[in-house]
């Protein structure tokens, strides 16, 4: 049977808390409602090494994964939190030219249709958002519905790891995937 997936539900976040000696720790995951869609694509290097009047290597290296995830409009709280802004004394948002967004794992799953698996889960280690765009419409004859897109940064841990995901064949990574951000170290 061919796979097929589609969908996307169970959005996460997680701050990242420490990155003491290259060691990344993340605080428990936050759910991040709403979501629309995620769209993810590799950055790449292409690497190519001349010798003997010939390609002598080739190939190429991750950096990362960029893309946006489109979601309904944000609770401000969660907001603020993912785009480094701040909530006021009386409840307002306030955004700075000085604002960082900080540093979260991202955590999403995808529906598939398959005899093996009915659900993949994606955890990127090292992400940041940026908000792409906030509009309005005026209200016409028929409602357009207006939703938050956020751009994706995602860059690689100093040990290297970018991206993990698993299917819901592999039942205890699977059933905690949202209660903790899955270590490399724990996957070995």
């Amino acid at each position: 049977m061919s796979r097929v997936r589609f969908g996307v539900k169970n959005v996460y976040y997680a701050l990242i808390k420490s990155t003491d000696g290259g060691t990344y720790t993340y605080e428990t995951p936050k759910a991040l409602k709403g979501a629309r869609s995620i769209s993810l694509s590799e950055e790449k290097s292409d690497i190519k090494e001349y010798a003997d009047n010939g390609v002598w290597y080739q190939g190429s290296t991750l950096s990362g994964y960029t893309g946006s995830i489109e979601v309904e409009d944000m609770e401000k709280a969660i907001e603020a939190e993912l785009l480094g802004h701040k909530i006021d004394t009386k409840g307002g948002m306030i955004v700075k030219d000085t604002d960082d967004a900080p540093e979260i794992a991202l955590m999403f799953e995808f529906t598939l249709a398959d005899t093996n698996a009915n659900a993949k889960r994606g955890l990127l280690y090292r992400v940041k958002l940026s908000k792409k765009e906030e509009k309005g419409n005026t209200k016409e004859d028929k409602i357009t519905i207006e939703h938050t897109t956020l751009d994706i940064t995602a860059s690689a841990r100093p040990d290297g790891s970018v991206k993990y995901s698993c299917e819901s064949t592999d039942q205890e990574i699977f059933d905690n995937w949202f209660t903790k951000v899955t270590e490399p170290s724990q996957l070995a």
